[in-house]
């Protein structure tokens, strides 16, 4: 019988690994919610306990009566098991509403000691149904591609098929909600160039006239000509997108960004993000290689970063937004880029993010305005949230840290401490 229960014991420390790391399958997850279900929660606590210790997550200012608080407020949400896709494409099914509310909760050790303070007013003062009465809608496909000669269309609302020809181009809506250019013929014609923008709340994929692919996040846009001539293909994105450029050695693939920042390849995946409420512009590489060249101000010392790398798989490279000092280009290696992509895959992939970083992305696709009101903790966020669902969802999941509330008024979410 010990040696069971220690075979168990090491069983749900294994599957907490896994669902920590994002590697989870749907064998896994029910595996580890009838773990839970069926070991006493004492057990249980004692294997949180020390992989909060090994991870420095503070565990030390925790004793058993937060854990027990913090395990049951997880497990309350949903007892049943899943048998939804695994962990990496959750559709919103309620039963792994839990096993992501047991991630957020893991992964931010720091801030369970905040569960022994006394709950605020705000709980008392108002039910949460209250506060989440104003529920908000998910985003979706949406967006408005603007054409040559400054004609506009509404693609959420147009029909599928030819919307247009530009130059030696047909402009095509496909069916799955593509927007996709077929050249006509290789003649050349005066360069057209068209922009699709998606608005907040809005996405769209884009395939472009070489056949390269675009998705665009929300609150983005990207300027293209309608036919690549000449010796490069270039194109010019604010905001967020993610590439899977083809391979053309003849003609290198080129992407500006902000008017200050170009990224070259030849045939890759990537993804570039450079919101301007953003602290820095950042470009991931998933496959292939990419070369990131920010243009070098005049008479301004680069200091030790510099102004063009050449980044692999796996790594991504940093420049500060609206920095005069120039400071270069930054390159980070062994990046998360499940985590970086995860919008292109439906997905909210917190892993060690701050609470502003979680509520830009809330804001930008539930097209909201966030409001802070007091001070708010400091504290890692991870875990993995589908983003199919209301908003209430997500900020349901985020207060049961214990340490943070949410209202929504109309199209305003207040964050509370």
């Amino acid at each position: 019988m010990a040696k069971n229960s220690s075979m168990q014991k090491d069983a749900i420390r294994y599957l907490i690994e896994q669902y920590l790391y994002g590697q989870l399958t749907e064998a896994q997850g029910q595996e580890l919610l009838e773990l839970t279900n069926t070991r006493e929660e004492a057990e249980v606590l004692a294997v949180l306990k020390e992989l909060m210790q090994e991870e420095s997550l503070q565990a030390t200012a925790l004793d058993a009566e937060t854990l027990r608080v913090s395990l049951l407020k997880v497990l309350a949400v949903d007892r049943a098991l899943p048998s939804a896709p695994p962990v990496r494409r959750l559709t919103g099914g309620r039963a792994w509403w839990a096993a992501a509310a047991i991630l957020v909760v893991l992964g931010a050790g720091s801030y369970l000691a905040y569960l022994n303070r006394p709950n605020p007013a705000v709980t008392t003062a108002q039910t949460q149904s209250e506060r989440f009465k104003n529920d908000v809608a998910p985003g979706g496909n949406k967006a408005v591609l603007t054409l040559s000669g400054g004609q506009q269309i509404i693609l959420d609302s147009a029909a599928n098929g030819v919307l247009s020809q530009q130059g030696n181009s047909q402009v095509q809506k496909l069916a799955n909600g593509q927007l996709s250019y077929t050249v006509i013929t290789e003649r050349p014609t005066t360069a057209l160039y068209n922009t699709l923008t998606t608005p907040p709340g809005g996405v769209y994929q884009l395939i472009l006239p070489d056949g390269s692919k675009v998705w665009l996040n929300s609150e983005s846009s990207i300027k293209y000509p309608v036919f690549f001539a000449g010796k490069e293909r270039k194109v010019e994105i604010s905001g967020e997108a993610y590439f899977e450029v083809l391979k053309d050695a003849s003609k290198p693939f080129k992407v500006k960004i902000n008017g200050s920042v170009e990224v070259e390849v030849l045939g890759t995946s990537f993804n570039i993000n450079s919101y301007e409420d953003e602290p820095t512009i950042r470009t991931t590489l998933l496959e292939g290689s990419v070369s990131v060249r920010e243009e070098p101000i005049v008479g301004v010392n680069t200091n030790t970063n510099k102004l063009s790398v050449v980044l692999k798989p796996g790594q991504q490279a940093q420049m500060v937004v609206g920095d005069n000092s120039n400071n270069g280009v930054r390159v980070v290696g062994a990046v998360d880029v499940d985590a970086v992509v995860a919008w292109k895959n439906g997905l909210f992939r917190f892993k060690g993010a701050e609470l502003g970083a979680v509520m830009r992305q809330i804001a930008r696709w539930y097209d909201v305005d966030v409001e802070y009101q007091g001070k708010l903790p400091d504290y890692p966020l991870v875990g993995n949230i589908p983003r199919n669902v209301p908003v209430s969802e997500i900020l349901k999941l985020l207060e049961l840290t214990g340490v943070v509330h949410f209202t929504i008024e109309g199209k305003k979410v207040t964050v509370t401490p």
